[in-house]
């Protein structure tokens, strides 16, 4: 672990009194700026939404476990629950496909969780579990001859890469940012590492490929791969969409394209976009996510967060 074990947890803020330390992520920062009050609910006390489960939180973190199984897979192993690198046993004929692998870790991730989805497609959730196993498969098939290559680090694939990086000093704590990028990739054509953010969504993917600029939740991938495990070359990412649609089967068309049988669009139900950051973006939101924790810090640390504002209707009435 890149950090000492002897600390403390307040909701979703890591306080290491050992090393007088700080760790937030991106999210919590954005959280704290849109509502303090939602912040401090869901951030700090960890309350969840009256409402229940998420079906998309489930669904999408089922789906980016099979992702990073599939490019596990290719890279002839698995990483485990602490993060460490261990290779299949060689020379096994009846060794699962990496599509298969991928799929099974979709299962497993939504057991683990106990995600409440429904089984078949025909159900009004489009989020079902038939459906996203379609879309793993439609996924790869779709991105099979993708420009894109494994980056192997001692034999091991960047999947699921976790980084720490120093933002700044308040009161004598350090404040670090923490972050896990899906993958880093090899772009073919550029010989240069490439972040992959992979994301499920029920939005036109038309509408939805534009959230991709500008996003700080990127730029923090960017300033954590550069700084942290040191991709100077690092000068792009992918963001990597898959629409979650209501259509039912079309076995017509499933005649000419297989995927229709679970009313999939190859064409339509996948896009990637590629972004960019320059330094002077990197430093420029250096700056910005500076004063952010800088902020959230002054109101973790004074106590701010432990009384209840009055701040109503607001996220109070959501929680």
């Amino acid at each position: 672990k890149p950090y000492s074990q002897e600390f403390i947890w307040v909701g979703d803020a890591m306080i290491d009194n050992e090393t007088n330390r700080i760790y937030v992520d991106y999210s919590t920062l954005a959280v704290f700026d849109a509502c303090k009050e939602k912040c401090r609910l869901g951030s700090i006390h960890g309350y969840r939404p009256t409402e229940g489960r998420s079906a998309a939180l489930d669904f999408g973190h089922a789906f980016h476990a099979a992702w990073e199984a599939y490019y596990d897979a290719l890279a002839g192993g698995w990483h485990n629950p602490e993060g460490e690198w261990h290779f299949f046993l060689p020379s096994n004929p009846n060794a699962p496909s990496p599509l298969e692998i991928a799929k099974a870790a979709f299962l497993r991730d939504l057991q683990l969780s106990d995600a409440q989805l429904p089984v078949n497609l025909e159900s009004t959730e489009r989020r079902s579990i038939e459906r996203g196993l379609a879309l793993i498969e439609a996924y790869l098939w779709r991105w099979r001859n993708e420009p894109y290559e494994n980056i192997l680090v001692n034999g091991a694939p960047l999947t699921e890469v976790g980084f720490t990086s120093y933002l700044t000093t308040y009161e004598g704590w350090e404040v670090w940012l923490f972050g896990k990028i899906d993958r880093i990739m090899k772009n073919l054509a550029t010989s240069r590492p490439t972040i992959f953010e992979g994301k499920t969504t029920t939005q036109a993917l038309s509408v939805f490929i534009k959230h991709i600029r500008p996003n700080h939740q990127i730029t923090t991938y960017f300033k954590g791969a550069q700084e942290a495990l040191g991709l100077e070359d690092l000068r792009e990412a992918v963001w990597d969409c898959v629409f979650i649609s209501t259509r039912q089967p079309d076995m017509k068309r499933a005649i000419l394209d297989r995927f229709w049988m679970y009313g999939i669009d190859i064409d339509k139900d996948f896009a990637r976009q590629t972004t960019t950051r320059s330094a002077t973006d990197i430093a420029e939101f250096r700056i910005e996510i500076e004063e952010k924790a800088l902020d959230y810090c002054k109101w973790l640390l004074g106590g701010a967060h432990r009384r209840w504002p009055r701040s109503a209707p607001t996220a109070c009435y959501t929680y």
